[in-house]
């Protein structure tokens, strides 16, 4: 993880912490600006995941579609 999050670290979008159950182990946790920066580009992935996925779909049953994600979700 360290290397996955140093640029993120180095901005002063996460800070990382000590895990209290396995002090080998760190997290990342996000900052204020983290969180910030997040809700900013929220709206624009739901966007692109919209326009790229969701749109090609056609007359696909948003509803059945939506049940077969839970069924996944579940499994993982």
């Amino acid at each position: 993880m360290e290397r996955t999050v140093l640029r993120p670290q180095v901005e002063g979008l996460v800070v990382r912490e000590q895990c209290s159950q396995d002090a080998r182990s760190f997290r990342a946790v996000l900052t204020d600006t983290g969180l910030a920066r997040l809700e900013h580009a929220w709206p624009i992935h739901i966007a692109g995941v919209r326009r790229c996925l969701l749109d090609q779909l056609g007359d696909i049953d948003a509803a059945e579609l939506a049940a077969a994600f839970e069924r996944i979700a579940k499994t993982a």
